[in-house]
C-alpha cells in the first residue's frame, strides 16, 4: 500500500513534472502490485491496436494478478509452518 502512495504523483495536475519519489517508486508498484499488467499492455499494442483493451481482459489480468499473489502467499505461508 506504501509502495501505492509513493507512486501516485498529483504533479501533473499542476503541468510539472513527476516527482522523484514517484519516478523511483513506479517500477516497484507494478512489479509486486500487478505483474502481468506489461503483458496486457504488450497486447494492447501487438493485437488491440488503436481500439484499446477490452474491459474483459482488463479485468482478467486484474484477478489472474490476485491469483498469482494468493499462491505466492499460500506458498510462503506453509514454508513457514514446515520450518517451525
Amino acid at each position: 500500500m506504501l509502495l501505492f502512495f509513493l507512486y501516485l504523483d498529483f504533479s501533473a495536475v499542476d503541468d510539472e513534472p513527476r516527482g522523484l519519489v514517484s519516478q523511483v517508486a513506479s517500477p516497484f508498484f507494478w512489479v509486486v502490485g500487478l505483474p502481468l499488467w506489461p503483458v496486457g499492455l504488450w497486447l494492447q499494442d501487438a493485437v488491440f491496436t488503436g481500439r484499446g483493451m477490452p474491459d474483459a481482459l482488463e479485468w482478467g489480468l486484474l484477478l489472474v494478478n490476485s491469483l498469482l499473489w494468493g499462491i505466492a502467499l499460500e506458498a510462503i505461508l506453509r514454508r513457514g509452518r514446515a520450518r517451525a
